[in-house]
């Protein structure tokens, strides 16, 4: 399954792509983004089965990565990657299939699925 990483802070997307390298080794990350414009360039060019989104993006958020997407967001999985989880509900509403919240641990990731 191929895979992008949007989040605004390379640590972050760092950590989250070795994660996915070292855990589920079934998920190739083909493409990251650091900001809004570069989430939506990527995912003009990509066709990604899972979408890692980070909410906040500096002027930007993820939830507006996915208003801008419309109706493409239908063609791959959501996993919201955030520090907020006041935004989870929200999150759901945009049918993400999971919230986690940063840092990452791996054992509770894994816990989730």
């Amino acid at each position: 399954m191929k895979a992008i990483i949007i989040d605004d802070e390379f640590p972050a997307r760092n950590v989250l792509h070795l994660l996915i390298k070292e855990h589920t080794p079934e998920i190739e990350v083909i493409a990251e983004a650091g900001s809004y414009e570069t989430a939506l360039e990527v995912l003009q060019k990509t066709s990604p089965h899972i979408l890692f989104l980070d909410i906040d993006l500096g002027g930007h958020s993820g939830f507006d990565v996915l208003d801008t997407l419309g109706d493409r967001t239908s063609n791959f999985s959501i996993i919201f990657v955030t520090s907020y989880s006041e935004h989870a509900v929200k999150a759901f509403r945009y049918a993400a299939a999971d919230y986690l919240l940063k840092p990452i641990i791996p054992e509770e990731a894994d816990q989730q699925h």
